[in-house]
């Protein structure tokens, strides 16, 4: 059992530790499915879908979503951190690839307080 009191089994352990292990990042379903299957964890996307959903819901993941299609990708959300507040700053899409980036900036900051 998990520290939230829900059974945690080896796969949904080994895809939240990849996710804290790559926290600077913001990961694609795709991506998890892939690096799982690397480290001999192979996982359905169902499966890897609902995990990111409860995660998402106990507050240990952010969902950022892409395009209007509904691609996301999710972001380790340490409580503990310093930045844990991903949503004070702002993020910028790379049209080319798709990635995500954090964007501190006091101007931008200043101009949405307003």
């Amino acid at each position: 059992m998990s520290a939230r009191g829900e059974y945690q089994t080896k796969q949904g352990a080994q895809l939240l530790e990849y996710l804290k292990c790559h926290a600077e990042r913001h990961i694609t379903a795709s991506e998890l499915l892939h690096a799982l299957a690397e480290n001999g964890t192979p996982m359905g996307a169902a499966t890897v879908y609902r995990r990111l959903e409860k995660l998402e819901a106990q507050g240990l993941v952010r969902r950022f979503t892409l395009d209007d299609r509904g691609s996301a990708c999710w972001q380790y959300a340490d409580p503990d951190a310093p930045d844990a507040n991903c949503h004070a700053h702002f993020h910028l899409k790379c049209t080319c690839c798709g990635e995500l980036f954090h964007l501190d900036c006091d101007h931008l900051q200043e101009n949405a307080s307003h």
